[in-house]
């Protein structure tokens, strides 16, 4: 018969645990919500992009398409710009409102 494995630890290395455990929590939260501003951003550009590019085939479409189609298009691509602004917002009120410390940012993340 198998034993079960018990921990067993004395106070000394819970002591330990408690002192070095929420430095790194803390750390990784961080880098962890540093990656989800950035991931954001990415994503609402690429949203950005994509509605950009179906309002400007909408609009080109001009004779075939209904205008009802193209205001659709511009619509989504109006609400995808906002989008894409509010995450800009985000790594502003984050980094501070300098272009310089956003850049700096971009390259610590890399």
């Amino acid at each position: 018969m198998r034993r079960l494995w018990r921990f067993r630890f004395g106070l000394r290395t819970l002591l330990i645990a408690a002192l070095v455990l929420p430095p790194v929590i803390a750390v990784q939260y961080r880098r962890w919500s540093d990656d989800y501003i950035w991931i954001a951003l990415q994503e609402a550009k690429r949203r950005r992009d994509d509605a950009l590019v179906a309002w400007r085939i909408a609009y080109d479409d001009g004779n075939s398409a209904t205008p009802e189609r193209a205001d659709e298009a511009e619509t989504q691509y109006n609400s995808a710009r906002q989008d894409v602004e509010s995450a800009v917002k985000a790594l502003y009120s984050r980094y501070g409102n300098s272009e310089r410390a956003i850049v700096a940012a971009r390259h610590r993340r890399k």
